[in-house]
């Protein structure tokens, strides 16, 4: 949640009232605003890295260039974060997910196939049959001749590492990599 940033604008406007070329120290910055020392040492390392203010000797804030017209603008500072979170999402270990790291190595298998790669003691073969079956359905697999009496699929539709959803019952596949939901079809197995 998204709050008005009190510390930091109580700070600004001390230093903005000083004047443009004023250098107050951490003390004269807690008694100029009412904030405890240890507040004004948190919200001034928030206001440097947003660079509105900078550090003139140590213990000795200004306002920047970038500061004043932030001030002169009058907008609000907020608490939400400076810059967009970009880390990676980690991966769940599910059977879908491993399911569909082994169709991605192998292209073409067979069901024995990937749930020789993908299953963990107390699953069932069963549960990769169902994803199977509804990639096939939803147009990310097609089945291939041949083959003698076990099926054999290739993945037509690779679209990135995450694994797709089913969602509604098995009804549609949500694709995280593209966006796209897919409605799936009900055809023949």
């Amino acid at each position: 949640m998204c709050g008005v940033a009190t510390h930091q604008e109580s700070l600004l406007a001390v230093l903005a009232a000083g004047g443009p070329e004023v250098c107050l120290t951490t003390a004269e910055l807690a008694a100029r605003s009412g904030l405890t020392r240890k507040q004004v040492g948190e919200a001034s390392g928030k206001l440097v890295r947003r660079n509105l203010i900078e550090r003139a000797e140590v213990g000795c804030f200004r306002l920047t260039d970038h500061g004043r017209a932030h001030v002169a603008a009058g907008t609000p500072l907020t608490s939400a974060p400076i810059k967009q979170f970009t880390a990676m999402r980690r991966h769940r270990d599910s059977l879908r997910v491993r399911a569909w790291r082994a169709m991605r190595m192998r292209g073409k298998f067979t069901i024995a196939d990937v749930a020789g790669l993908a299953l963990r003691p107390g699953e069932r073969e069963g549960e990769v049959q169902r994803y199977l079956r509804t990639l096939f359905r939803a147009g990310y697999l097609r089945r291939l001749a041949g083959g003698g009496p076990c099926l054999r699929y290739a993945l037509v539709r690779d679209t990135g590492p995450e694994a797709p959803m089913l969602i509604d019952g098995r009804r549609a596949v949500r694709d995280p990599n593209t966006g796209d939901t897919v409605a799936v079809g009900s055809g023949d197995d």
